[in-house]
């Protein structure tokens, strides 16, 4: 099932790098990090796996940021003095989201077991914190620095 997963995300990516499309990198971005984790023995154990991939994530980071650079060029100097600190960030934002992300599709799951009416009801309040959030790092000023200060993402309340 995953070989043809990657297969398919090959296929997917192929067109995309002939066409010079801006999307064939984060759609290889993603086919890297899938193939990274598709390893059996991650796959074999539940609470182990969460783990594990969490840090088959963060060891992505770096890769990806050096990906990023041979793409665009040179990097400014602030950029270049705080790529340490936004790699840190962007590893602890990565296992906030996963916990986040599990803990809001349990919510939904219950959610959707009492029903429909619940279930829109909640997928409305994850629409609005979502919305809610974006637009508080769209504001003006340093994105990791309101991260840090918020935290990432959204979660639903238990």
């Amino acid at each position: 099932m995953i070989d043809e997963l990657i297969a398919r995300m090959a296929a997917l990516l192929e067109p995309l790098q002939a066409a010079d499309d801006q999307r064939q990198y984060f759609h290889a971005t993603y086919q890297r990090t899938t193939i990274a984790v598709a390893d059996p023995v991650l796959l074999s154990r539940r609470k182990a796996d969460h783990r594990a991939i969490d840090h088959v994530l963060a060891s992505r980071v770096a890769a990806e940021d050096d990906e990023l650079t041979a793409i665009s060029g040179p990097i400014p100097l602030l950029d270049r003095l705080l790529r340490p600190f936004n790699r840190l960030g962007t590893q602890r934002f990565l296992r906030e989201a996963r916990k986040k992300v599990w803990a809001n599709a349990i919510a939904l799951s219950r959610a959707r077991r009492q029903g429909p009416d619940t279930y829109a009801t909640v997928l409305a309040q994850l629409e609005e914190l979502s919305a809610a959030k974006v637009a508080a790092l769209l504001a003006p000023g340093q994105v990791l620095l309101k991260l840090a200060a918020t935290g990432f993402g959204v979660r639903l309340p238990d």
